[in-house]
């Protein structure tokens, strides 16, 4: 009768087992082959329990039955006990099983993960080396029209700074010869008139002065508007 208790305290442990692992199997939403087993496995069991139940009971209801009974009572019951202690290593082995499928799914998961970090690595590398490289070639592109473009101005300042310099050359050559032509003009209006005051006495020669003095007064305008010309230049 030792076997009873036994049999009795792993009946409950095995039945407590089985309805938490058909929880967690009831919990995922695609049960796999081996999930669908173990479910099978488990309802046999459960009926197997529900059969012995009544029976494991009898001894405690009357102690008056025979031997004979209570040979049979707890050889039932050390089969089921064996039954189910094989059906839980039986479990314990597919459970096992089943962590190391989600152990290889993941480490799979994870190799893929890391394949396709690698790869999006590569690929943001080689972006930004292509921008990087079109970068560099634009930032040329615009550095040489620069360099043109200072060099094209540098052209026109040297040809427009030697135009200057010519234009200031010829103006000052301007400027020399029209004073240097007041200047004679002066000189001839004031031996004019020296000439007229010396013949001053003489009458043909008054008649003439008046043409003189029109001819000066022309040279003083013409002198005049020399001067005017050489201010406004200068």
């Amino acid at each position: 009768m030792a076997a009873i208790p036994a049999a009795a305290e792993a009946s409950p442990k095995a039945a407590r087992g089985c309805h938490g692992f058909r929880q967690s199997a009831a919990k995922t939403p695609h049960p796999t082959k081996l999930q669908s087993d173990l479910t099978v496995k488990l309802r046999a069991m459960d009926l197997a329990l529900e059969q012995i139940e009544p029976t494991r009971e009898a001894p405690e209801r009357s102690h008056s039955q025979d031997k004979p009974t209570d040979a049979i009572v707890s050889l039932v019951e050390e089969t089921v006990t064996k039954i189910a202690t094989s059906q839980i290593e039986t479990f314990e082995v597919d459970i096992s099983q089943m962590h190391e499928e989600c152990k290889q799914s993941l480490q799979q998961t994870e190799r893929k993960m890391s394949e396709f970090q690698v790869e999006l690595t590569t690929a943001l590398e080689q972006h930004l080396s292509d921008s990087e490289r079109l970068l560099d070639k634009r930032v040329q592109d615009v550095r040489i029209e620069l360099l043109q473009s200072l060099a094209a101005i540098d052209t026109v300042t040297k040809e427009n700074g030697a135009c200057i310099s010519r234009l200031d050359n010829q103006t000052q050559t301007r400027l020399d010869q029209m004073e240097a032509s007041v200047s004679s003009v002066a000189s001839e209006c004031l031996h004019l008139k020296e000439s007229v005051q010396l013949c001053v006495a003489h009458d043909d020669f008054r008649s003439q002065y008046g043409s003189l003095d029109t001819k000066f007064q022309r040279l003083e305008e013409d002198a005049q508007f020399s001067q005017e010309q050489l201010q406004s230049c200068r």
